[in-house]
């Protein structure tokens, strides 16, 4: 039998940072008057989608995630850096 390499926790919890990313781009597009293109252009959107991109495809494929534990380091580095401007400049 082949035993799944992720813990139920752990796909959990990459479903609910996924899902949640999508539906903030879904409730910002909604009430956006210029669109939802344009916000990709910011930093904060572009963590975002990384952060959705990178847990996407580590559930897709959980052992070649494993193989570069870097990249998962450099997304958190990548939101935790757009939260922290965020909350510095943009929130004032």
């Amino acid at each position: 039998m082949l035993a799944w390499p992720l813990a139920p926790h752990a796909i959990g919890l990459r479903v609910a940072i996924v899902t949640t990313i999508l539906l903030a781009f879904v409730i910002s597009a909604s009430n956006s008057h210029s669109g939802p293109w344009w916000r990709f252009s910011t930093f904060t959107y572009q963590a975002n989608v990384f952060a959705a991109g990178y847990f996407i495809w580590a559930l897709a494929r959980p052992a070649a995630a494993k193989r570069l534990p870097g990249l998962r380091g450099a997304i958190v580095l990548y939101v935790v850096v757009a939260g922290v401007l965020w909350n510095l400049f943009l929130t004032r």
